[in-house]
């Protein structure tokens, strides 16, 4: 027997030590925070939404300069060490740039906010602009038609 899901996974992101989600229900949103001995879960009815709040982040950028900083590090230390360190130094920096490059592809950041009438819950599973229009874009027809019913 196949197991059927009430939830569709939004999105996902990583946050220090806790690994967070973002699923869409039937009439509401659940954020999901997991560490590793603890879940914390919230619910957002669409009919208490008021507003998702979305800005970019210089996190990013900053992130962005640091491995930048670390890649331009490893590579100058590939001419000043002998064989071996050259090779691993240099196999660091491939791997910094790389990770680098994929950060500058994905676009920029941003920070998320939910708002309701008692809270505003930050959103750490969305941390990309371009996936947050998604979201929000999908989500905009479920919202306004529980508001519209209640």
């Amino acid at each position: 027997m196949k197991f059927k899901s009430r939830y569709k996974r939004l999105c996902s992101g990583w946050h220090l030590f806790y690994r967070y989600t973002l699923w869409l229900g039937q009439d509401h949103l659940l954020h999901i925070a997991t560490g590793n001995i603890v879940e914390e879960y919230k619910r957002f009815y669409f009919r208490d939404i008021q507003s998702l709040i979305v800005h970019k982040s210089k996190s990013l950028i900053v992130s962005s300069i640091v491995l930048a900083i670390l890649a331009a590090v490893a590579a100058s230390l590939t001419f000043a060490l002998g064989d071996t360190d050259r090779i691993v130094a240099g196999i660091i920096a491939i791997i910094l740039v790389m990770i680098l490059v994929v950060n500058t592809i994905r676009g920029p950041g941003c920070v998320c906010y939910i708002q309701t009438a008692v809270q505003t819950q930050k959103l750490r599973s969305i941390s990309r602009i371009n996936n947050a229009q998604k979201i929000m874009n999908s989500l905009r027809p479920y919202i306004q038609r529980s508001q519209q019913e209640g």
